[in-house]
């Protein structure tokens, strides 16, 4: 029986979340009148982006380009900036023409994660210009999980299960927009699931640190553990709306922890 390691159970699970996420929202979109096309709106162009399969010095340059573009779109997009948020497409184009593929070196590194990467960037591009801000968020939010967690794989000394972390706590937000009380019961469990994970080794980075290191973790680590509390406490559309706000701010001190 082949083994797996944590990365691939990381990799496996980031798929699943992907996957199940993608469906059920667009399943619901499906079931609810999409608004009209704003006046003068011309149907997407999709600009092909040949393939250009450079060195992994390269690669990792482009995903980080393609994780500042996802978050700048998704910054525009909750100033209702369209306009803005379309000008950082041709980023994410020039990305999903430059995936990596496994290698020896990164055997977890998946294929199908590209496929991902390459349908959303095309789905953004749609609504972006038919302006559908809550599909823009999702596509958006989905590009930078998979941007972060390429470059978890492929940067030495990085932490994919960071990614799956980041990439939770923000789609959270797509679901208290949908009111979707399912995904949100699901997705509580799966951030509190991944907190653990992540918790371990911001403990073990801790204990390496020095002293005023040493205190930031440990701020921001107890707040996310009282975070965690409230996702199992919460159990209304509108309690797990009111942790929008701090699970973000908190998602961001963690973040930094790891790029200190």
């Amino acid at each position: 029986m082949i083994g797996l390691t944590g990365k691939s159970v990381g990799l496996c699970g980031l798929l699943c979340v992907l996957l199940v996420g993608g469906l059920t929202l667009y399943a619901c979109r499906n079931n609810t009148k999409r608004a009209a096309d704003p006046p003068g709106a011309a149907p997407p162009v999709i600009t092909p982006h040949p393939p250009v399969h450079g060195d992994k010095d390269q690669q990792v340059q482009v995903l980080k380009s393609a994780e500042t573009a996802a978050n700048a779109i998704l910054s525009d997009i909750e100033e209702n900036d369209f306009e803005s948020a379309r000008q950082h497409l041709d980023t994410l184009q020039a990305a999903a023409g430059n995936l990596p593929g496994p290698q020896l070196s990164h055997p977890d590194i998946s294929p199908m994660l590209g496929d991902f990467f390459q349908l959303y960037v095309v789905q953004l591009e749609r609504s972006l210009n038919t302006e559908d801000k809550a599909s823009a968020r999702f596509e958006a939010t989905v590009l930078l999980g998979v941007s972060t967690d390429f470059l978890g794989r492929l940067q030495v000394g990085a932490n994919p299960e960071l990614a799956r972390f980041i990439f939770l706590t923000r789609e959270f937000a797509v679901w208290t927009d949908a009111r979707d009380l399912e995904m949100l019961q699901i997705r509580a469990n799966a951030i509190r699931d991944a907190w653990s994970d992540l918790r371990r080794t911001i403990i073990q980075k801790r204990n390496a640190n020095a002293r005023e290191e040493f205190k930031r973790n440990e701020e921001a680590t107890a707040d996310f553990d009282k975070i965690s509390e409230e996702l199992q406490q919460a159990s209304t559309i509108e309690e797990f709306a009111e942790l929008v706000p701090s699970l973000r701010e908190a998602t961001d001190h963690i973040e930094e922890l790891f790029h200190q």
